[in-house]
């Protein structure tokens, strides 16, 4: 989602480490320009996929779609 890709880059730009790690995987994973990004590469891809959980676990997406009402209700009598 927007929210939860938002929220990886953002943490991402403010480490350069983590930058520099992602940065050494890909050209590992990728050593010329034209190396397809294929299902197998992307399974090699440990460190991403570690920021990709570590992302989720700080920045949960389920937290982000909350809705604030714009009065009280009462629901099952509770307001």
């Amino acid at each position: 989602t927007t929210y939860a890709s938002s929220f990886m880059l953002y943490h991402i730009s403010r480490c350069s480490a983590v930058q520099e790690k992602l940065f050494a995987e890909a050209r590992a994973l990728l050593p010329a320009t034209d190396t397809p990004i294929t299902p197998a590469t992307l399974r090699q891809a440990g460190y991403l996929k570690a920021v990709i959980k570590e992302s989720f676990r700080m920045n949960p997406i389920a937290v982000g779609v909350g809705r604030v009402l714009l009065s009280d209700i009462v629901l099952s009598g509770y307001n």
